[in-house]
């Protein structure tokens, strides 16, 4: 259990990263995310080893 978006959003990052590389040996993980996401998203790649791979979001699909 985890007490904040941030912390929540850190534990989920961890446990893709450890659970890839368990599963299928990936040791330089990345993650792609739109602009939009969290910044705590950043803070997690930055803390764990993991390449954010940002991209633009379309802003005439873009659901609000």
């Amino acid at each position: 259990m985890t007490s904040g978006g941030t912390e929540s959003i850190l534990m989920a990052v961890k446990s893709a990263r450890n659970y890839a590389k368990a599963t299928r040996g990936i040791t330089e993980p990345e993650c792609v995310l739109p602009l939009s996401a969290h910044p705590a998203f950043a803070k997690a790649g930055h803390y764990l080893g993991v390449k954010m791979v940002w991209v633009e979001v379309d802003k005439a699909t873009q659901v609000r």
